[in-house]
């Protein structure tokens, strides 16, 4: 995806490139066959229900034009490419086709033991417990705050001085947002391909850095031996380094240094600069998405609250699935059983992917409260749908202080979970 994006074919059209993403993210998180034109029109045009019967055609049209582009793309400069996606024609799910073996990314391993292909799937799940919308990239999502003509006349001067800046631009957007949900080691590593695409567009561009130093830092936290999680974190401290030296001001650079300084256990030092990511730039969702997670998993579950309440207010009512998610984690181990439920089961309600950490969650609250019935079947669901999820190691990893861990794996084996040997 990261090549296609980069293509002269697709490099100027911010619209397909739209497209192309949320099909290919929404594809990842399972849901592809669940994608119509109606879907397409309110998560990436933003088009209200009124709005839906009479813009659909213009979904069919876009399709068309993906489509072509594909085809065009793949009969020419992509037609060594490994893996090769495809719209098929009446469809809006796209197909992936691996043609030659796929190399290895030099910034993530993946996929060589399966306690870290779970481990990468969860950082995603426990991280994110969403969806993100892509919308657009830097256009739509600026619209949506009224500016959306003065990024237009930007993106112009930046393209009109350096269409390589622009490309690098595009392409870290594209990487940021796929980040959540990192569903599986494959959405991490699309992540990271496309992360280093920009720094091959402009490495002068901080965005590149910042992205692949967050995706280092994952993979650091969850990687199953220690000789392979220094290789991960010296490789990320080197890239928030960068990131911070290219644009000390830039939020997404202090975001990244406070993500990288968690994976290294400085978590006081992770608090203060996720802090400072958010005065810079505080209705951000990715910068408060992460701050959301230092702040869960160095125990401050009331900051996790208060921000999760202030999204809630500043984006019109739904602060979306990650922060639904870390409110439900944050009120647990503040002791809220019910409004951890409750938290957890409007995101369910509302579409957001369920995987281990969403049933570790409801498993342990309901037996916290003596719901036992249900906290079994939880534990049944669990362990029928993962039965290699190691809930109990990630959570041990994540954890700053091993109790709140230790807390929920309590639960959890009342209610008749038990770890796969």
């Amino acid at each position: 995806m990261a090549r296609l994006c980069a293509w002269d074919g697709l490099a100027r059209s911010d619209r397909l490139r739209g497209l192309l993403a949320y099909l290919i993210a929404e594809s990842l998180a399972g849901r592809g066959a669940e994608i119509k034109a109606k879907t397409i029109g309110m998560d990436v045009y933003g088009y209200t229900v009124d709005e839906l019967v009479e813009r659909e055609s213009v979904v069919r049209v876009d399709a068309g034009r993906l489509r072509r582009k594909l085809e065009e793309y793949y009969g020419a400069i992509g037609q060594d490419d490994a893996v090769r996606i495809s719209l098929p024609k009446g469809r809006y799910t796209p197909t992936f086709e691996q043609s030659s073996p796929v190399t290895n990314n030099k910034y993530l391993e993946v996929g060589k033991t399966t306690h870290l292909t779970f481990g990468l799937w969860i950082i995603g799940s426990i991280i994110a417990f969403i969806i993100v919308t892509v919308l657009g990239f830097l256009y739509l999502e600026d619209a949506e705050s009224g500016n959306a003509a003065q990024i237009a006349t930007e993106r112009t001067a930046i393209f009109d001085a350096s269409p390589n800046r622009l490309r690098s631009i595009n392409l870290a957007g594209v990487g940021r947002d796929l980040i959540f949900p990192a569903l599986g080691p494959g959405q991490l590593e699309a992540a990271a391909v496309t992360f280093e695409e920009a720094i091959k567009a402009d490495e002068t561009y901080f965005g590149g850095h910042a992205g692949i130093a967050q995706v280092q830092a994952a993979v650091a936290l969850l990687s199953p031996s220690r000789e392979s999680a220094a290789k991960a974190l010296e490789s990320a401290n080197a890239s928030a380094a960068l990131a911070l030296q290219l644009a000390p001001k830039e939020a997404w650079s202090q975001s990244a240094v406070a993500w990288v300084n968690f994976a290294n256990g400085d978590f006081e030092q992770a608090r203060r600069q996720s802090k400072r990511a958010l005065e810079l730039k505080p209705n951000d969702p990715h910068i408060v998405e992460f701050d959301a997670l230092i702040s869960l998993y160095t125990g401050d579950f009331e900051r996790v609250l208060i921000e999760s309440k202030r999204m809630e207010m500043s984006i019109d009512g739904d602060p979306g699935y990650v922060f639904r998610n870390a409110a439900g984690s944050a009120r647990y181990h503040l002791g809220d059983y019910t409004g951890a439920i409750e938290a957890f089961e409007t995101a369910i309600a509302l579409g957001a992917p369920v995987g281990p950490p969403t049933l570790a969650y409801l498993t342990a609250a309901n037996a916290k409260l003596g719901r036992n019935t249900r906290a079994q079947k939880f534990a049944e669901q669990y362990v029928d749908t993962w039965p290699n999820a190691r809930m109990d190691l990630v959570l041990k990893r994540l954890f700053g202080d091993p109790k709140y861990a230790e807390d929920v794996i309590e639960a959890m084996l009342k209610a008749g979970w038990s770890p796969s040997k």
